[in-house]
């Protein structure tokens, strides 16, 4: 068990019993290996990415594998690139993008995609973020017509994160209700009485019901991203206003009124 995990953690991949098992010349281990590498490599250009460029999205995905569609084994390597914008407040995202040949040969039938050869529309059906519609249109290659064909289709999505199985089925008036600290059920799974006099276990409580609150309440959520803002704004301005002896004390009396208003906010919610 403990070599899955670290074959899952290092590898992205679970790993046979005898991963040299049927290797030759140690193909195998060098497929492991340009694998594990082409993953760190796509996380790092990800991350350069969303340091670099705002307003967009960009995804990058280079793959290495042993093709063997012109009938012999060969080493192909491809970079796929998407990027995605967010319109209509957020709710519609588009992404395009094509996959580029970067080492090996072109397969038969195979020819050179442009940049916006893959379209995809994402919209939110729900405020909560839980029903999605898609549109597609991609380009694929199937090896045993040896050739390019374009695949178009239409597709329903349900996106659920909850902390507890029975949440699934619970109604976002339900799970409103659910985390109400004045009802009977919130006081029957959880010590009230210790919430008063235990801060840890208290501030316990409140990260559990502010992190269901973020995911399916989007009230809620615009609320908090606007304090946020505010609290960012309100410490900029603090430290260009305040000499650089006083800016740390500035800073900690804005982050406490912050997180008073937070407090308030949760309570006018639950009272609400």
């Amino acid at each position: 068990l403990n070599k899955q995990v670290f074959s899952l953690i290092v590898l992205g991949r679970f790993m046979s019993t005898n991963p040299f098992e049927s290797l030759s010349g140690g193909g195998g281990t060098e497929a492991i290996v340009r694998n594990s590498i082409s993953s760190f490599l796509s996380g790092q250009l990800n991350r350069l990415a969303s340091e670099l460029i705002t307003g967009v999205e960009l995804d990058f995905n280079l793959t290495s594998e042993e093709d063997y569609a012109t009938g012999a084994g060969q080493t192909r390597t491809d970079l796929n690139i998407g990027v995605s914008k967010m319109l209509l407040n957020d709710r519609l995202k588009i992404t395009v993008g094509s996959n580029f040949e970067v080492e090996g040969n072109t397969r038969p039938g195979e020819t050179a995609n442009n940049i916006a050869g893959d379209i995809q529309l994402d919209y939110q059906l729900s405020q909560d973020g839980r029903y999605f519609a898609r549109v597609y249109r991609k380009n694929q290659y199937q090896v045993t017509l040896q050739g390019q064909y374009v695949e178009t289709g239409i597709g329903f999505i349900i996106n659920m994160d909850y902390n507890r199985f029975k949440e699934i089925w619970m109604s976002s008036k339900k799970l409103k209700e659910y985390y109400d600290t004045n009802s009977k059920g919130f006081r029957k799974r959880f010590d009230v009485e210790r919430m008063e006099t235990d801060s840890v276990y208290r501030d316990s409580v409140r990260t559990v019901i502010r992190d269901s609150l973020m995911t399916h309440s989007p009230e809620y959520r615009k609320r908090m991203e606007e304090r946020e803002k505010e609290r960012r704004k309100q410490q900029l301005d603090s430290t260009k206003r305040t000499p650089k002896s006083d800016s740390p004390k500035s800073t900690i009396d804005t982050i406490r009124t912050t997180a008073i208003k937070n407090e308030d906010e949760e309570r006018n919610y639950h009272a609400n």
